[in-house]
């Protein structure tokens, strides 16, 4: 057909027969000469239904296929997400077989989806310009609206280990459950979760600290307190009283170290044995609950 054909990967050209296509359209022959023989930018322009979708796509998709790069790949950045919904319902079923994954990224997109997409990132991200820049420049959680992971790496980093506050205590906070939740109740439970869960440590911690989401079911809270146990008390009693809509009920598994009781530690140190307090907490509690936390 043509020298684009044959250097398109099998399964653009098994879309290509499925489609009985006979030739390629001017507009992809020229994008394809242009994306092969410059690293300049293109713009393509022209009319509805002339074949844009895959002038732009086919030389990208056939350029990562195969190539073994950690992160995302292609960025897709799209004005509306009508037209992001759009173009990923018409390219995700091309790749379907290839390996390559494609995610959408806005507002109506799931926050499960997006944390699936933070631990792993691959392939290619339709996002648009309000998500990217949401993630470019924000320190708050879209979901939540806590402080995010990066506002949380950097005012570990303004402390100093030489001159910590002896009140100094760092929080580790996990859901218990949620990926149940996601799995049998919907990604809306999931949500609920952690906003729920989100409610309960700003009311608890309020004007002592600092609480903030750093992943999918985690948080973490830099807390300035002579009484740390009370306040891991508060939230059990807050999270004991919380009830929603997709989900009766919400547990959580609350880890901290306080300065006062490691004298000496650094920062890292604080944030690493409060991890390991919250995952004591979490091995009793799936240990009580008689649940094998492999799968959970």
């Amino acid at each position: 057909m043509s020298d684009l054909f044959a250097d398109l990967p099998w399964f653009l050209q098994e879309y290509v027969h499925n489609n009985r296509w006979t030739s390629f359209r001017n507009i992809q022959l020229d994008t394809y000469e242009a994306f092969r023989s410059t690293e300049g930018h293109i713009l393509i322009s022209a009319g509805t239904s002339s074949g844009k979708t895959e002038a732009a796509m086919f030389p990208v998709i056939a350029s990562v296929y195969g190539q073994c790069q950690e992160g995302i790949s292609v960025l897709y950045v799209g004005p509306l997400k009508a037209l992001i919904d759009d173009q990923f319902e018409r390219i995700e079923p091309i790749l379907r077989d290839s390996g390559i994954r494609i995610t959408g990224w806005h507002g109506d997109i799931s926050q499960y989806r997006k944390d699936k997409t933070v631990k792993d990132p691959s392939g290619i991200l339709q996002i648009t310009p309000e998500s990217l820049q949401n993630i470019v420049t924000n320190r708050r959680d879209e979901l939540t609206r806590l402080y995010n992971r990066r506002r949380y790496v950097e005012d570990l980093a303004k402390l100093d280990d030489d001159s910590l506050d002896s009140d100094l205590t760092i929080f580790s906070i996990d859901i218990n459950g949620l990926k149940v939740a996601n799995d049998t109740k919907g990604h809306a439970a999931g949500d609920e979760l952690i906003k729920g869960a989100a409610d309960c440590l700003a009311l608890s911690i309020g004007q002592s600290g600092r609480v903030y989401r750093i992943g999918g079911d985690e948080f973490m809270a830099i807390v300035h307190t002579e009484a740390p146990e009370d306040i891991r008390e508060a939230i059990r009693r807050k999270s004991d009283e919380w009830h929603g809509m997709y989900v009766d009920k919400i547990s959580l598994s609350i880890g901290y170290a306080a300065l006062e009781n490691h004298p000496g530690a650094t920062v890292n140190d604080l944030e690493h044995l409060a991890d390991s307090d919250m995952y004591a907490e979490k091995d009793r509690y799936y240990q009580a609950a008689g649940i094998d936390r492999r799968h959970h």
